[in-house]
This record gives structure tokens, C-alpha cells and sequence, in this order.
């Protein structure tokens, strides 16, 4: 049974473990300790039989969304575990939310695949925007 609950300070371990199981360039401790801490910060950890599986964060700015991060960890992806976190971040979005923005990598075709598939539509790119110098896609969902 898949369930949702907010991350807390607490959560630094299983969030850093998430962070270095799938991403090249991981958020440190620190800077998820921060990102914590930031009003408007919203993290959400996603549990498959109360073990956590992964977690969205985004940053609430005035009536928008600013989604950081999505993570599955590798042995639970390809299940649909994604666009299931997905839809549960669109769905609880406040009500003031007006839009959503995010960044990919350019070459992350699966992530761009699942944003793709949840609605969200190609706005451009930031080129070298990732510390390995690779582009970043912008992508806009505006919420109804």
C-alpha cells in the first residue's frame, strides 16, 4: 500500500540515501538540511508498506510551484511509482498554486518521459545549468 507522509529533520538519512542512490550530483546533508528548513519548502517522503521508496520536494513562491527533486529509489522504479508521486505532488498542490515548473537533464529521457505524461509541457532550456555542464529543460504545467 503506497502512502505519503511531510519529511522532517529526522528524515536526513533516508533522504541523503535517496539523493546518492539516484542522482549524480546529490544534495548533501547540509543543503537538505537547509532546503528543510526554507518556509514554502514542502518535502514529501512516498512509503510502499511503510518503507520509504522515495520523495518529491518543491518550493512554494508566491502561486507557484518550484519542483527540486523526484526520486524513486532504483529497486522500486518501473512500477509506476513515479507518475503515482507525480500526480499525488499535482493533486495536493495548495489551491493559490497556479503553475509548475521544473528542471531535467537533458538526457534523463525517463524523467522527461514521466513530466511528458503528467501534463507538463517543453518551455525551453538553461544550457550548461547542471554542474556537469549538461543542459536543463524547462517544463510548465499550469494547474486548473
Amino acid at each position: 500500500m503506497i502512502s505519503y507522509r511531510p519529511a522532517t529533520l529526522d528524515d536526513l538519512g533516508i533522504l541523503s540515501t535517496i539523493e546518492k542512490a539516484c542522482f549524480a550530483d546529490p544534495w548533501n546533508d547540509l543543503m537538505l538540511q537547509e532546503e528543510l528548513s526554507v518556509p514554502g519548502s514542502v518535502y514529501t517522503l512516498m512509503l510502499e508498506d511503510e518503507v520509504v521508496v522515495g520523495y518529491y520536494s518543491y518550493m512554494h513562491i508566491i502561486d507557484e510551484a518550484h519542483i527540486l527533486n523526484v526520486a524513486i529509489l532504483p529497486a522500486y522504479q518501473g512500477r509506476g511509482l513515479g507518475k503515482q508521486m507525480m500526480r499525488h505532488l499535482i493533486d495536493t498542490l495548495p489551491s493559490d498554486v497556479k503553475g509548475v515548473t521544473l528542471e531535467v537533464r537533458d538526457g534523463n529521457k525517463r524523467a522527461i518521459a514521466l513530466y511528458e505524461g503528467c501534463g507538463f509541457a517543453f518551455a525551453g532550456k538553461r544550457p550548461g545549468y547542471y554542474l556537469n555542464k549538461e543542459d536543463a529543460r524547462i517544463y510548465w504545467l499550469k494547474k486548473e
